[in-house]
């Protein structure tokens, strides 16, 4: 078994499995109606560690509504569920509109 930040020991868990845990943290943080889907991907920090690029994406009237303590405990939160289910890299957490995020798909 690995150890991964903060010495937990832990596995990978499928990129499906980390968005649903993502999207479920967002959805019971964030004002009601914010996130509408969270997709990560496997990344590599500076340090060479691998680490998980997560984005939360939630709705253009949401943003107003988002302030740094409930997206700092959505952040916070989203980590310890990682680690609880065996998740041993760092996440790495953008928010982003859903707007932004359709814009980068058409380009």
């Amino acid at each position: 078994m690995q150890r991964g930040y903060f010495g937990y020991a832990g596995h990978m868990l499928e990129i499906s499995q980390i968005d649903a845990i993502a999207a479920e943290v967002g959805r019971a943080l964030l004002p009601a109606g914010a996130v509408v889907d969270a997709h990560s991907r496997p990344a590599s920090g500076e340090d060479g560690e691998e680490q998980l690029w997560v984005r939360m994406v939630i709705t253009d009237n949401a943003i107003d509504r988002i302030n740094g303590e409930n997206a700092l405990n959505t952040i916070y939160e989203l980590q310890q569920r990682l680690m609880a289910e065996g998740e041993n890299r760092f996440a790495v957490v953008q928010f982003v509109s859903d707007t932004e995020t359709a814009a980068n798909s058409r380009s």
